[in-house]
């Protein structure tokens, strides 16, 4: 790599770190790259559920909560296990809705972080 772009990935230009591994995938960055990402919708509506819903994902003996990434009502996202990765059991549940559940969810390591991966949960009310 050359003098410039080692300048451009974090000694003099801090603010572009997080693009450097996408230009060069040599550079890895500080971020911290979540395993799972949950997007938490109500099955007949569509509209995001995340608020006061809990996440777990296991692997083997490792367990981890996922945490809801905005507050409010309108959260749609839960996410965690940080930079692991391995084949997940992702649980959700949320009162008044039946628990979701998604099975042997493969994350691979990349050169850098985690690939990250997304899963759509719709979650479906108790009757």
């Amino acid at each position: 790599m050359n003098r410039i772009a080692l300048l451009a990935c974090g000694v003099l230009l801090p603010a572009t770190l997080s693009a450097c591994d996408v230009l060069d995938p040599g550079v890895c960055t500080t971020d911290v790259h979540p395993a799972i990402v949950v997007q938490v919708r109500d099955a007949a509506t569509q509209a995001p559920a995340a608020s006061g819903a809990t996440g777990v994902v296991r692997d083997g003996s490792f367990t981890a909560q996922l945490r809801q990434t905005l507050p409010g009502e309108n959260a749609l996202e839960l996410r965690g296990a940080e930079e692991r990765a391995g084949t997940y059991t992702v649980t959700i549940d949320k009162p008044g809705y039946q628990q979701w559940k998604q099975e042997r969810v493969r994350v691979r390591d990349g050169s850098c972080h985690v690939q990250t991966v997304t899963l759509q949960a719709s979650l479906v009310r108790v009757p």
